[in-house]
């Protein structure tokens, strides 16, 4: 049996931005933007007192711009990511990932087909250290509702 204890006590702090905006009848701008910063306030090693917590990033941005039309309709989308680190010492920072996604698609009673191109910007930045993660990729998704 393993017992687990954390081996620090952390603070966070951040502040969110939600938007949602039908800039015609057709068109709408959907977003989030958030500052973190989780730090490590208490640990049984000195040094890592008052670091960022790894793995956690500063700025986290999404926005989406999607335009319908009858049964049909198209979005693009864009996330940026910024700050932190890959570790508790901080002295490996994570770098910025930036990546636009894109799908269209189609709508019949209960059955939805959607085409998919997500990260095609080829931004291959992992949230966690050398962890392999796709590039660009495609899909296709047939969902049924009931």
């Amino acid at each position: 049996v393993i017992k687990y204890q954390n081996l620090a006590q952390t603070n966070h702090r951040g502040v969110e931005l939600n938007l949602s905006i039908d800039l015609t009848h057709n068109l709408t701008l959907n977003g989030n933007s958030g500052w973190h910063r989780h730090t490590i306030a208490e640990h049984s090693r000195d040094f890592f007192v008052g670091k960022r917590v790894p793995n956690q990033r500063t700025w986290d941005n999404y926005y989406s711009l999607t335009y319908r039309y009858g049964n049909t309709g198209t979005s693009l989308a864009w996330l940026l990511q910024t700050g932190g680190f890959y570790e508790t010492s901080n002295r490996l920072p994570i770098d910025d990932k930036n990546q636009i996604d894109w799908n269209i698609f189609y709508q019949l009673q209960n059955f939805r087909l959607q085409l998919n191109a997500f990260n095609l910007t080829d931004n291959q930045v992992s949230d966690f250290y050398d962890y392999p993660v796709p590039g660009r990729n495609y899909s296709i998704k047939l969902d049924y509702s009931w």
